[in-house]
């Protein structure tokens, strides 16, 4: 039996002037399930995830998230939903000017009044949680290699133990290695912890090694929702498109090999 949905949006319109991003889109996340978003490029897919997290209201359609209903919840239930989120952005938005621990300690700051030791003790811990080495918390980020800095901004994103972790673009410029190693890490930690993640990304090899359903953004709506396999096989015309080629074959293969 599926887990009730935790996310659902209904009739979602998104608009900048007269571009229309989003007409009528539909898309229910469930508990404890790693979804994709894919599609091509410029179909709005940070735009989507984005409305998911309440980064972003849309212009009509409902979004409904642990069963409100965020049209009608007043400005101090809605910040207490958005702290059940956790938002990890492509670049990893990190503070340039703070080290890795005052960048994971921020969103404790601004949100908690826990003392000073307990504070350190959490960061610590999300700082190991996200594969870090100890050593790692007095660097900035521009002394951080790119999975380093990944690895960061996920510890950031813990930093409050949001239940739902939308992430966008996690392995964008890192090289294959390492991109698998936060893939391995992302599925770890939805174990571990018990989160749900919805995450935007053009990696094959993500697809194949770290996602339950894969949802596919196309023609302003979602075309397609189903575990990565079934959706290689579906006729839509972009999805087909999108699947051709030896890439998907190779991304294919070494994730049976992986298994």
């Amino acid at each position: 039996m599926r887990a009730e949905p935790i996310i659902q949006l209904s009739g979602i319109h998104n608009c900048f002037g007269r571009n229309v991003v989003h007409e009528d889109l539909s898309l229910e996340v469930y508990r404890g399930e790693i979804l994709g978003i894919i599609g091509v490029s410029g179909g709005g897919k940070t735009v989507l995830l984005h409305t998911m997290a309440l980064l972003r209201r849309p212009d009509r359609g409902e979004v409904r998230i642990f069963g409100h209903d965020t049209r009608v919840i007043t400005p101090a239930a809605e910040r207490r939903l958005r702290l059940r989120l956790g938002f990890m952005f492509q670049n990893g938005a990190l503070f340039s000017s703070l080290t890795v621990f005052e960048n994971v300690c921020f969103p404790l700051d601004e949100h908690t009044r826990l003392p000073e030791e307990l504070k350190r003790e959490v960061v610590m811990l999300k700082i190991q949680l996200a594969g870090l080495e100890t050593e790692a918390a007095a660097k900035c980020p521009r002394a951080l290699s790119g999975g380093m800095v990944k690895r960061a901004a996920l510890a950031r994103t813990l930093a409050l133990d949001p239940e739902v972790l939308f992430l966008d673009e996690p392995t964008a410029g890192l090289d294959p290695v390492t991109a698998g190693a936060f893939d391995d890490l992302v599925v770890e930690l939805k174990s571990m912890l018990g989160l749900t993640v919805v995450m935007v990304t053009h990696d094959l090899d993500t697809l194949w090694s770290a996602t339950d359903r894969v949802a596919f953004l196309a023609d302003r709506r979602i075309v397609a929702v189903a575990p990565i396999e079934e959706l290689t096989k579906n006729s839509h015309p972009a999805i087909a498109a999108y699947f051709s080629g030896r890439r998907v074959e190779q991304a294919r293969e070494r994730a049976w090999k992986a298994k």
